[in-house]
């Protein structure tokens, strides 16, 4: 969902870890999203998003709990089930990038939607 949302502002480091109130939705995103569901089925749809590593799950939980109370997942149509939200390592482009290409082998992503061009295709080369 990363090409889906915006920031009103960037969060100060004080707010980062309730920086999940300043993400907006990209008008329409969610009839987009919901397109990819219909298209591929709910149950074939993952959330890949980067975040903080090592957190234990905190980010994930983050995640899911504003996709819920947000009504994006819904909106979407969305399964947020154990496993359909995936949080990756942003602390370095590289990092991210390795780890999205494991979660394309894992998941067994055949279709991507991603703002970067170059990691989208970093990434795509994982399932070759």
């Amino acid at each position: 969902l990363q090409a889906c949302f915006g920031r009103k502002h960037t969060p100060t480091e004080r707010e980062t870890e309730e920086e999940e109130r300043y993400a907006v939705p990209v008008a329409r995103s969610a009839e987009a999203v919901r397109a990819v569901v219909k298209r591929f089925g709910p149950l074939n749809v993952f959330v890949v998003t980067a975040g903080q590593g090592g957190d234990g799950g905190a980010e994930e939980a983050r995640v899911v709990r504003w996709l819920k109370e947000s009504g994006y997942a819904e909106k979407a149509g969305l399964v947020l089930n154990r496993g359909h939200v995936i949080v990756v390592d942003r602390r370095s482009k590289a990092i991210e990038q390795q780890q999205m290409q494991e979660v394309v082998k894992k998941v067994g992503v055949t279709t991507m939607v991603h703002s970067d061009r170059g990691v989208a295709e970093t990434v795509a080369r994982a399932g070759d």
